[in-house]
């Protein structure tokens, strides 16, 4: 019979994330490479991103409100640098508000990590409207 122990080292735990519409927030996620991995729409929308091992999971919920949100997610990398980048790359299609960390720098914010063990955060966010922004998951939809 397995023990805690040889339960807990191989247990994956993610956090669920609320959001008004799954769709945009893969829309959102897949500009900068994750890929979807899994969409519900009944009982509940729910999606989940992946790459590699970073796995982002969001469920519908409405009404939500992100202004009033304090769900949030951290990854632990060794450099955050290449994540910012690629996730700025992705957002800019999604026409998300990302500044370079030279621009924070130069208006006397700083700049995003870059040092081992750092941790860069994933927040709830809500998308930006235009070309990542898709129609509320519907019950006719996959």
């Amino acid at each position: 019979m397995a023990t805690f122990d040889d339960i807990a080292s191989t247990a994956v735990m993610v956090p669920m994330l609320p959001c008004l519409d799954v769709d945009a927030m893969a829309a959102f996620w897949t500009a900068p490479g994750l890929e979807r991995t899994y969409r519900q729409i009944r009982p509940h929308p729910y999606v989940i991103l992946e790459q590699g091992t970073i796995s982002l999971h969001y469920y519908g919920m409405d009404p939500w409100d992100p202004a009033e949100s304090h769900s949030s997610c951290a990854i632990a990398v060794v450099e955050t640098r290449p994540l910012y980048e690629r996730f700025a790359q992705g957002s800019a299609s999604c026409t998300a508000r990302f500044r370079s960390p030279a621009s924070r720098a130069s208006r006397g914010r700083a700049s995003a990590p870059t040092t081992a063990g750092s941790a860069a955060s994933a927040s709830s966010t809500r998308p930006g409207t235009g070309s990542c922004q898709q129609g509320r998951a519907g019950a006719g939809r996959e």
